[in-house]
């Protein structure tokens, strides 16, 4: 899965540069994978029914892990869509949480 991000205002660069990072780290990890931090990542278990049957399941997947992650965020948006290959390739519309 590969990611954009779009932020709204009232981010500063280096928050985003952070929040980037943490997003990509994210979203390359299979929930249960890392010791100590079991909720870390996202569900196998969605992410094996692909864009056909599980889209809308990937969407809320990730806005739930978003905002649990980093209590900074609300997530205003994610588009999904398929390459050739079969990557889901995700666009997230951060706003920062008041």
């Amino acid at each position: 899965m590969t990611a954009d991000y779009s932020y709204s205002n009232g981010f500063t660069e280096e928050e985003k540069e952070e929040i980037s990072q943490e997003l990509d780290l994210m979203l390359s990890l299979i929930q249960g994978s890392v010791p100590m931090s079991r909720d870390l990542g996202l569900d196998p278990e969605i992410l094996d029914n692909g864009m056909a049957d599980g889209g809308n399941l990937i969407i809320a997947e990730l806005m739930d892990k978003i905002e649990l992650m980093d209590c900074r965020l609300i997530v205003k948006e994610v588009k999904l869509s398929c390459d050739h290959k079969g990557i889901i390739n995700t666009s997230i519309v951060l706003e920062r949480r008041i």
